[in-house]
């Protein structure tokens, strides 16, 4: 639940752009913009509806961005806020694993009032150009052919160039700096450039040999907004200038007469692909009357029971878990944290049944998984400990574990892999497989043991599993995966 404040980078050599050029309801990863929404899509929780990415600004097909911000809402079922870590963690595995070259930087909770668009106060982009020392060396650095802009010309005067990037500062008309748009009568094409500078740059990988044969420039440009193809424009007029293509005088004309039809045809537009977004500048002050504290963050895991319940209530202390096993207690209303448990509920009450389902195999909740009695009763050399880490371990006996949230979202196949391999290796020693409450996960590995060492149908191994334990219940999530499941590959 909420709304989430994004920082992210991306090399935009594969995309069409920032934004999403297709019908906005289909899911488009063309676009970077699409590319991260079918990635929230991945979150655990799963989030009910699917989520929107708003940005603050949007790039050519082929331009980088260094840093860009975006916001978006996540709601889920458990009505819990995301672990904005996590959040990171999941989107940045998602793009790594399907070859995305996107990453998120950054997820921040904020306010439901909060406009991504809102913080922004300038935008810096950089573009980066070469020149070979020697008149047609065409020879060129690989790594610089999607970074660098290659300056093909015999005649070259960076200094006429310096010297006219005065020539835009100031407030300015910038139509025919633009490229012709749709909404063009609803379009302020009055602009104020903060900076616009050229430096000496460096080779991205001076190691190798052919770098040595160019010199490098950075064109760096800074300003609270631009129009679409503004930059590139610049860019362009600047280095027809350089090469003596055109004067001052056929800027200044295009600058004092502003119009898209002044626009000199003589002057190329310049190439994406040297382009790069490379800082955002924004208002930290108006940010941080947005964002939502780590100890707000904790009180909305249970606001809606502290809202329903706190009037009737009477003095009293209630513990709650999450489902990343975070626990709180509320005394009169005041929530705290606890220390970090299992991502289950509690249940204080022993069950100290174990299920022998078949000879080696044996079933239970976590209690007798820490009764010495018990293992030793039933000669129990292995435990497999689902979701979960025993605190108490005894000598002789060998401690597997394998992570899995009790979610009907949760994939269960890398976890029914993990456990059949121990399970099958170590039966002969006996193995006590066990969860929490011994209801839903751990019930979800035996059946599939047997399904997959017994040739069994779902059914087959439920009834099989439930004869010995009756308490079983595997959430709807599991059961409906465990019909789907090919047992063929599994053993």
């Amino acid at each position: 639940m909420g709304k989430y404040l994004l920082k992210f980078s991306f090399i935009g050599t594969l995309y069409r752009g920032m934004q999403k050029h297709s019908n906005k309801n289909i899911i488009d990863t063309d676009s970077v913009q699409g590319a991260i929404e079918a990635a929230l899509l991945t979150v655990i929780p799963k989030p009910v509806s699917r989520p929107k990415l708003y940005l603050t600004s949007r790039t050519d097909s082929g331009v980088h961005v260094l840093c860009s911000v975006a916001h978006t809402t996540l709601e889920n079922n458990y009505n819990v806020p995301y672990d904005t870590d996590e959040i990171k963690k999941q989107l940045n595995r998602y793009f790594v694993r399907c070859s995305h070259f996107i990453r998120i930087l950054e997820c921040i909770p904020v306010i439901d009032d909060f406009n991504a668009k809102s913080i922004i106060k300038s935008k810096t982009y950089i573009y980066r150009f070469m020149r070979a020392k020697e008149y047609g060396e065409q020879r060129i650095p690989i790594l610089e052919s999607c970074h660098t802009f290659h300056l093909r010309s015999e005649t070259f005067d960076i200094d006429r160039m310096k010297k006219a990037t005065q020539l835009f500062m100031g407030l300015k008309d910038f139509r025919t700096f633009a490229a012709i748009s749709k909404n063009d009568d609803r379009i302020n094409y009055v602009r104020s450039l903060h900076s616009l500078n050229i430096e000496d740059a460096q080779p991205l990988m001076p190691f190798d040999e052919l770098s040595k044969h160019f010199n490098y420039w950075n064109i760096i440009i800074s300003s609270k907004g631009f129009v679409y193809n503004q930059v590139r424009r610049i860019v362009a007029a600047l280095f027809s200038l350089g090469t003596g293509n055109t004067t001052e005088r056929d800027i200044n004309i295009m600058l004092q007469v502003p119009s898209h039809h002044n626009w000199n045809s003589s002057i190329h537009v310049v190439p994406a692909h040297a382009l790069h977004l490379a800082k955002l500048e924004y208002d930290l002050d108006e940010l941080n009357k947005y964002v939502i504290s780590d100890e707000f963050q904790k009180l909305d895991v249970s606001i809606s029971l502290i809202k329903n319940k706190s009037m009737n209530l009477k003095s009293s202390r209630t513990v709650i878990t999450d489902f990343l096993g975070r626990r709180y207690e509320i005394t009169n209303g005041i929530m705290t944290e606890l220390t970090k448990g299992s991502p289950f509920i509690v249940d204080e009450k022993p069950d100290m049944h174990i299920a022998c389902i078949i000879p080696g195999l044996f079933l239970s909740s976590q209690d007798p998984a820490v009764s010495i009695e018990i293992l030793r009763k039933y000669d129990i050399r292995h435990v497999l400990s689902i979701g979960m880490n025993l605190d108490l371990k005894y000598d002789g006996i060998k401690y597997h574990h394998c992570e899995l949230l009790d979610l009907p979202e949760s994939n269960i196949l890398l976890p029914i892999k993990i456990c059949i391999s121990i399970i099958h290796k170590n039966r002969q020693e006996n193995i006590l497989v066990h969860c929490n409450a011994g209801v839903s996960r751990s019930p979800t590995i035996v059946i599939s043991y047997l399904m997959a060492s017994e040739h069994l149908s779902y059914d087959e191994a439920y009834e099989k599993v439930k004869s010995k334990r009756n308490c079983i219940k595997p959430n709807s999530g599991f059961v409906q995966q465990l019909r789907a499941l090919s047992v063929s590959s599994l053993l």
